[in-house]
């Protein structure tokens, strides 16, 4: 049977958090400069805020600018719109930067070209930032690119119910790439990278294979691919 490898984009390919890590870094520096918090309290409130808001904002590039303005209203005493202005336009970089791979991807994306493997990308987010993202790392080779307002049950049940093929999916992301997609009928592998956003965090074991690296993916796969 026809074989597809399906690949998450954020956290798996590309160093997504480490990102995100060096622009929050940079906002908590305006705003510890404008009060006495401790610079925990700031971050974890954020974080939090940042994720709920997801419920009402999906994946908009607005949310988490939005998230960090209203993180500095609730810590301090003041509101400086010029602050705000800073804030607002530090965060949105997040965005228009390029995001590199992660080292272990580049020989990995060769390895499956190489072997004319069909490779798909299934990600979720803003459309046109997802599509900047993979334009970035030139993954115009690849034969098919999804992008969902969420990966979830009923969009790997979809792509199940209409490809008839051995599907694969490769992701960090327990609750979002790997049970979701098992549970249509997809075989999952999951990539355990040093960091992962709060929101694809998952507390539930379960029987899957997991994976340091890209290479120890590649490894499992080049025997039946």
């Amino acid at each position: 049977m026809k074989k597809i490898i399906c690949l998450d984009l954020d956290d798996t390919l590309i160093q997504t958090q480490e990102a995100y890590f060096s622009i929050n870094n940079n906002i908590l520096k305006v705003i510890t400069e404008e009060t006495s918090f401790p610079v925990n309290d700031i971050s974890n409130y954020q974080l939090n805020l940042d994720i709920n808001m997801i419920e009402t904002m999906g994946f908009s590039p607005e949310r988490y600018p939005l998230s960090w303005v209203k993180t500095y209203h609730n810590f301090s005493l003041e509101k400086k719109s010029y602050v705000e202005k800073q804030i607002y336009s530090e965060a949105k970089q997040i965005f228009s930067k390029k995001i590199e791979l992660h080292n272990d991807a580049h020989k990995f994306l060769n390895n499956l070209k190489e072997n004319d493997v069909e490779v798909w990308i299934v990600t979720h987010g803003d459309y046109n930032v997802q599509n900047k993202r993979m334009d970035d790392i030139h993954l115009d080779w690849v034969t098919k690119k999804i992008i969902s307002d969420h990966k979830n049950y009923e969009l790997y049940k979809s792509i199940k119910k209409n490809y008839s093929a051995e599907l694969y999916m490769i992701g960090n992301s327990i609750p979002h790439d790997i049970e979701p997609a098992r549970q249509a009928g997809f075989k999952a592998i999951h990539i355990n990278r040093n960091f992962s956003w709060k929101y694809d965090q998952y507390s539930k074991l379960s029987d899957f294979p997991s994976c340091k690296t890209l290479g120890d993916i590649w490894d499992l796969l080049k025997m039946e691919v």
